[in-house]
């Protein structure tokens, strides 16, 4: 019974040592149209709203916030879903954060305002969720030390297509051919070309698509490009197809 009882005590040790004095809680990933009202979520669990169109709303008091589609975070804290509506058939959830050990029960009280104002607010903005070709980014206006949260701004996705088409330039071989593709009808904006311009040896294929059709056009090594940039430095996949002649090719996955 000793020998039993002093592994245990070991085993509770090692546990201890290994998670420290409370147990880890693991991350989950929740779908949509899953959650119902009083569902509660902690930090770094993910909301997956891909494919909706009745969305997510943070709401700070009286504010709601459209946090739109795609994956969401649950950062520094625990969220707890107030209310959940249809819009066409789609779920729309309102989440609101809450008091790390409250609110966990459909009869819990509400922090009151002046209780989850209590932290000396260091209000920063930071990346809430990276922009992708496919999905738009958020900036976050928040606490870094709470869960206070005064807004949140759009970042375009189209930064990411650049990014790869910057790169995809730079990583080609020495008088090298590289093709850009994309299912959508775009723009390269002037990074994009003043990397090309300093890699006059590449020849680039641009594949893109246009009214469900997708089309093919090369923009020719040493091509100086600053004359057919916009004010703004942009210069749009069909002026690219004007200038240098454009071919239908079979749709892309």
């Amino acid at each position: 019974m000793k020998k039993r009882v002093k592994g245990l005590l070991a085993f509770w040790l090692c546990m201890l040592m290994l998670f420290g004095s409370s147990m880890a809680v693991f991350a989950n990933e929740y779908d949509l149209f899953n959650i119902n009202k009083g569902d509660i979520f902690v930090t770094g669990d993910v909301i997956d709203a891909d494919g909706s169109s009745g969305g997510v709303y943070y709401v700070d008091f009286e504010e709601e916030v459209n946090l739109g589609g795609g994956k969401h975070n649950v950062k520094d804290g625990t969220w707890k879903c107030i209310e959940r509506t249809e819009v066409a058939g789609y779920p729309k959830l309102f989440l609101k954060a809450v008091a790390t050990g409250e609110n966990m029960g459909e009869t819990a009280q509400e922090p009151s305002k002046s209780a989850r104002y209590t932290c000396d607010h260091d209000m920063q903005y930071e990346i809430y969720r990276k922009p992708t070709e496919e999905v738009d980014g958020l900036w976050r206006y928040g606490c870094t030390k709470c869960t206070h949260t005064e807004g949140f701004v759009p970042i375009c996705g189209m930064g990411a297509f650049f990014e790869r088409a910057i790169n995809t330039i730079n990583g080609a071989e020495v008088n090298g051919t590289v093709t850009i593709a994309t299912p959508k009808w775009m723009s390269f904006n002037k990074d994009v070309y003043d990397a090309l311009a300093a890699r006059p040896d590449v020849t680039v294929n641009v594949h893109f698509r246009y009214q469900g059709q997708f089309y093919a056009v090369t923009i020719p090594a040493g091509t100086d490009m600053t004359p057919y940039l916009t004010e703004d430095g942009y210069c749009g996949f069909l002026k690219l197809a004007a200038l240098f002649g454009v071919t239908a090719i079979q749709t892309e996955e």
